[in-house]
This record gives C-alpha cells, structure tokens and sequence, in this order.
C-alpha cells in the first residue's frame, strides 16, 4: 500500500501494492473528522454506522494509514520551526 497526496491536504490516495489496477481515496475531513475511504471495508462496515449517525470504535485500514501520514508531517513541520 503506498500513499500519495491528492486534491487536499486532507485527501490522500493509496493505491495496492499487489493490485496495482486498486486505488482508494481517503477524506480525512468528512464525518466530522472521522474519516470517509472508497475500500469495500469502508463501504460495508463503516459507512452504515456513520450514516446513522454512530461512530464506530475501529477505522479501516487507509484511514489510519492517512492519519498517521498527516500527523507525522505536522510533526516534522512544527519541530522544524
């Protein structure tokens, strides 16, 4: 799985490292911050609780990556000023 940037700070796309025709977009932004993906674990798990307005103690695997990716960008940004 590698990440790349998208149209927004916030948006980051993965694209598989043994299916090299997927790719998943994640929005760090939407759900009031908990995160959106195009996966299928996504789709099926997560989006069904977050529509009826749960929030779901797990998130799926590109949205952690995502997260994770971003914080340690704002780390090194701040503990390089």
């Amino acid at each position: 799985m590698t990440i790349h940037p998208h149209d927004h700070i916030l948006r980051f796309r993965f694209t598989s490292d043994s299916r090299a025709d997927v790719a998943h977009v994640v929005d760090l932004g939407e759900f009031q911050g908990f995160g959106e993906c195009s996966c299928e674990d996504f789709t099926f798990r997560l989006l069904p609780a977050l529509t009826r307005g749960e929030k779901p103690a797990f998130r799926c695997k590109h949205i952690l990556a995502a997260r994770e990716h971003l914080t340690d960008q704002l780390i090194s940004r701040v503990s390089a000023s």
